[in-house]
């Protein structure tokens, strides 16, 4: 079978895009499938049996997706299927290339790029995704990207996404049938060793949250509530929260505040392989808002078993008896995330056995996202 894959990223840039493509090419390559890329790039990271068409991203804008749909349009001649990895820059000249010559095309669609771009550049956060609709009125550029993100899904074939939860979003947001869309789990990532010499965490009771977009500070204020609480009990625990925080200053002093200096710790970005690192070491992994990365994040580190923790209706509960342990706790109640931090710190978890095969495989992904 021959498989065009369009990617606004791809090695050596870094993000979970370029990634992904990456090892779903190696996959389908193993496969015996036909294997294009085409990606924006000026250098591109070559791959054995695959052959990679770079587009340069110092173009104009309208010059580098007409480029771009050219490209598609060259490499998709007698291609059995294309896959776009996210929407407007690969997806839109995807779907086009796909109508014009008749080809199915899956768009692979992480999270809403309209919603990310206003996480980014809004003072005022959405809180979730799924408040977005209410505020894609704000202004012409945050329409007209809307509209076009909507556009491109609306001609794609099929629609990957992460869970039921987010088909039943998706659908409602951009007015698409669910028949159209997939909830395909994101694979587990390849995981990262960490030099020896740098193990800067102990293996007591560490706990760890990842930052994701939308996370309102309300959140924040509840876990360090949470915390100020379970010191009482036990004050070896130590909370590690990875990632970009938008009010860094004013969680500082909010920990300063409840005393917990010694237990919380704001790392920031860290690199992949020290948040591997730090994520084996733990004892649970914590979500303190429901978010629509959740699953993806949940897939990742699943080889690793470590237990979660989540607010209940949470995103990636669907897929809660893939892990080793879930516990749930109400959003917002910092007692009930008191003791759910109290439960899976206390006790050890037994491991749960799964015989059918593995959801987060890469051999499951590719063979659902290529079913006709």
């Amino acid at each position: 079978m021959k498989i065009v894959i369009a990617t606004p990223l791809f090695p050596p840039e870094l993000g979970y895009p370029a990634r992904y493509v990456s090892e779903l090419a190696e996959h389908l390559v193993k496969k015996e499938h036909t294997v294009t890329i085409v990606a924006y790039g000026q250098h591109s990271v070559p791959l054995p049996h695959t052959r990679i068409v770079s587009i340069n991203k110092k173009h104009i804008l309208p010059l580098r997706l007409a480029l771009f749909f050219w490209s598609l349009w060259k490499e998709s001649y007698f291609a059995n299927n294309i896959i776009a990895e996210k929407t407007l820059a690969s997806g839109l000249p995807a779907v086009l290339v796909g109508r014009i010559r008749k080809i199915p095309v899956s768009v692979h669609f992480p999270h809403s790029e309209t919603w990310e771009r206003m996480c980014y550049t809004k003072k005022e956060t959405p809180i979730s995704e799924a408040l977005f609709c209410v505020l894609k009125k704000r202004g012409f550029a945050t329409r007209l990207r809307f509209a076009l993100e909507k556009a491109t899904l609306r001609l794609a074939t099929h629609i990957i996404v992460s869970s039921q939860k987010h088909i039943t979003l998706y659908s409602t947001t951009f007015q698409i049938p669910e028949i159209r869309f997939r909830a395909i789990p994101r694979p587990e990532e390849r995981e990262e060793i960490l030099p020896s010499f740098l193990s800067p965490y102990s293996t007591n009771n560490n706990v760890v949250v990842i930052h994701q977009q939308g996370t309102p500070e309300t959140a924040y204020l509840s876990l360090f509530d949470a915390i100020s609480l379970l010191t009482e009990k036990d004050s070896t625990v130590r909370v590690y929260v990875i990632g970009e925080l938008p009010n860094k200053e004013v969680l500082l002093q909010e920990i300063q505040h409840n005393g917990i200096e010694e237990q919380v710790h704001l790392k920031g970005f860290i690199s992949r392989a020290e948040r591997w690192h730090i994520i084996q070491q733990a004892k649970a992994l914590l979500f303190i808002t429901k978010s629509t990365e959740q699953t993806d994040i949940l897939s990742t580190y699943k080889k690793t078993n470590i237990p979660i923790i989540a607010p209940k209706g949470s995103y990636g509960e669907e897929y809660a008896p893939a892990h080793t342990r879930w516990l749930s706790f109400t959003e917002g109640d910092y007692s009930s995330l008191t003791e759910a931090l109290i439960q899976v710190l206390s006790e050890k978890p037994t491991p749960i056995h799964k015989k059918e095969e593995d959801i987060f495989s890469f051999e499951a992904h590719a063979q659902t996202l290529l079913t006709p």
